[in-house]
């Protein structure tokens, strides 16, 4: 999806993100009791794929390749 460009993952990111990340958590709980998620949803998963997708790494022309692919369908 981006091209051969770099892409990476951060874990210490990934770690912290998990450990602080008290705004979202709360957030995301507001979320759910206001049925936001669908049904059967697990809250904890949700949390999860937020906190590593906010750990990825990448350098500017491969965040662009990667939005120019997904606004042209993938």
């Amino acid at each position: 999806m981006i091209g051969g460009e770099y892409i990476g993952f951060n874990e210490a990111v990934y770690m912290s993100e998990k450990e602080t990340g008290h705004r979202n958590c709360a957030l995301a709980h507001y979320l759910m009791e206001n049925r936001c998620f669908p049904p059967g949803a697990r809250l904890e998963d949700a949390l999860n794929l937020y906190f590593q997708l906010c750990s990825i790494e990448v350098n500017v022309n491969s965040a662009a390749v990667l939005a120019a692919t997904l606004a042209n369908g993938g």
